[in-house]
């Protein structure tokens, strides 16, 4: 059983050297810091200092995650380019992360709030259940993603795109376009959720045409809506949503 497998790696491994967390924070640079952050303080994925990671609360957790991946988040299985040696190296090292302190997020949650509030954000998003459907859930978002992604999808939606949201432009003759997210789609038909919450059913057929945007969103930015000190209250109330704990 591959659980077991790595139980008794785990077990049999020597517990690790500070040359061994030497070596995982040069790896943990090179595989992990793109979504991370660089010292684990979050990025596209959360922070890791923490002193118990919500999908590997001990070490043989750990190693699995570092080796298969986690599906449905964008973790990707690294076993396939590091070593064994390397795996135990970077789980010693983010297990030495949940030791040093947390990064201080500047801002203040309760004024970040007020301002998710007054910018009618319910209309698209759900916080523990109450919200729109139009965008991603953010009950937990703060354990998913760090301050800087948070800020970069305020200012810049389209940068950090999140897997199910892909937009399309379908152009039907001499209709007006429809643009939405992509919610089903076959050889047939697009379903098309737009920015109102609505769902638009639309036939393919020899004159319609479907236009992807990788990058696009149909979120609005909001750098020039809000000024920095906003950004920054909301950016903090962001990042203290963290699900069920």
């Amino acid at each position: 059983m591959p659980g077991a497998t790595v139980a008794a790696q785990t077990k049999s491994a020597p517990p690790p050297t500070a040359a061994d967390i030497a070596a995982g924070k040069k790896l943990f640079a090179g595989q992990c810091a793109l979504c991370h952050g660089a010292e684990g303080v979050g990025g596209s994925g959360p922070t890791l200092r923490l002193s118990v990671l919500r999908h590997a609360p001990d070490d043989t957790a750990l190693l699995d995650v570092i080796r298969t991946g986690i599906n449905g988040t964008g973790m990707p299985p690294f076993g396939y380019a590091l070593s064994d040696r390397s795996v135990h190296q970077v789980g010693a090292y983010v297990r030495s992360l949940g030791r040093t302190p947390s990064v201080h997020i500047p801002g203040d949650p309760a004024r970040g709030l007020a301002i998710y509030q007054r910018s009618e954000c319910t209309v698209c998003h759900t916080i523990a259940g109450a919200g729109g459907v139009v965008g991603p859930d953010l009950s937990g978002i703060g354990a998913a993603r760090g301050p800087q992604s948070l800020r970069q999808s305020l200012v810049d939606p389209g940068a950090e795109h999140p897997p199910g949201y892909l937009v399309a432009t379908v152009t039907a003759g001499s209709a007006a376009p429809a643009r939405g997210i992509v919610i089903d789609e076959d050889v047939f038909w697009i379903h098309l959720r737009d920015s109102t919450g609505q769902v638009r059913t639309i036939r393919k057929t020899d004159g319609v045409r479907v236009e992807r945007d990788t990058k696009g969103s149909i979120m609005p930015s909001y750098a020039t809506r809000f000024s920095d000190a906003e950004l920054t209250d909301l950016v903090a109330y962001l990042s203290s949503l963290r699900g069920v704990q």
